[in-house]
């Protein structure tokens, strides 16, 4: 099965080497995940089970491209300060990652919404200023959890909310299945999910230790790609091409193409789609004075046991 190449494919070839180095790979692997076989729109049943007010602060912590708050401030009405923290890049301007979110909130008329840039290991607030932290598949980027949980506890007032996304065991099977070969036939080693280093799994045993656990929030279905949405799976596929070597990057594009007609058109022009796992999750937890202390040396302890 044949394709001729849309100029979106194109630039998506051109531009996956920079995928990392600017918000588009989290948007394409978010995306990808977004056409369930059971319809679900995970993230918007996720910020609906916060059961918000309405007016609370709001920090985001790991904003990417700053659509999480576009989400909450104008699909959700929310009037409270939402705060979006990023850490800044050398390669693009700290404004211009959030441009297209920008225009989003003016073409809305909202005002309650603002990008800062910081690190979660040193949160640029006084203590006790949000009533809201969410962490979107953030906890796996970093090296030292336990300071930044210590951090979000920090910020977060008592009796807020603290809630935390991230992947399943076994989420995206066979995508990771075509990235493992892509890389195998480049002759590079070893492959494993962004989220392998902190899944739900590890955070249902980490967390506790640090807040107290309210509501789970668990997914597990399958998304689908047609031949119309292809692109979404090439570009996500393509994301996991900027750290490996540049002799390798350079051959990346030609054998995702070759194990593309293998592994996946086949299996569109027999059935007409794509499956594949979908499997994310995450929790609600609350800021608890008691979960201090000696509970929290147990925490840190649990977060060693982990790596």
């Amino acid at each position: 099965m044949k394709r001729e190449r849309n100029n979106h494919t194109r630039w998506v070839d051109e531009t996956s080497p920079f995928h990392y180095k600017y918000p588009y790979a989290a948007f394409y692997r978010r995306q990808l995940l977004e056409n369930t076989v059971s319809g679900e729109d995970y993230h918007d049943r996720a910020y609906r089970e916060l059961e918000l007010s309405g007016h609370e602060r709001i920090l985001i912590v790991g904003s990417g491209n700053g659509l999480d708050e576009v989400r909450l401030s104008v699909e959700h009405g929310h009037e409270g300060e939402i705060v979006g923290l990023e850490v800044p890049s050398t390669d693009v301007s700290f404004e211009d990652r959030f441009i297209v979110a920008q225009q989003m909130l003016d073409d809305a008329g909202k005002s309650n919404v603002r990008f800062v840039g910081g690190n979660a290991l040193s949160l640029p607030f006084p203590d006790n200023t949000f009533d809201v932290i969410v962490w979107p598949y953030l906890s796996y980027h970093i090296v030292d959890r336990f300071q930044a949980l210590t951090e979000a506890q920090r910020v977060l007032d008592r009796g807020g909310k603290f809630m935390h996304l991230t992947n399943n065991i076994g989420n995206k099977e066979k995508f990771h299945e075509i990235v493992n070969e892509i890389k195998m036939r480049l002759g590079v080693e070893g492959h494993a999910p962004l989220s392998a280093g902190f899944s739900l799994p590890d955070s249902q045993m980490v967390l506790r230790h640090f807040f107290n656990p309210v509501k789970e929030l668990v997914q597990d279905t399958k998304y689908i790609v047609t031949e119309d949405d292809l692109y979404l799976l090439e570009a996500a596929v393509d994301s996991y091409r900027a750290p490996i070597s540049k002799e390798s990057s350079n051959g990346w594009v030609d054998v995702r193409r070759a194990v593309f007609e293998e592994r996946v058109l086949p299996e569109i022009e027999r059935t007409g789609k794509f499956l594949d796992t979908a499997k994310r999750g995450g929790g609600i937890y609350e800021n608890n004075l008691r979960l201090k202390g000696f509970q929290r040396l147990i925490g840190q302890y649990s977060i060693r046991k982990n790596k």
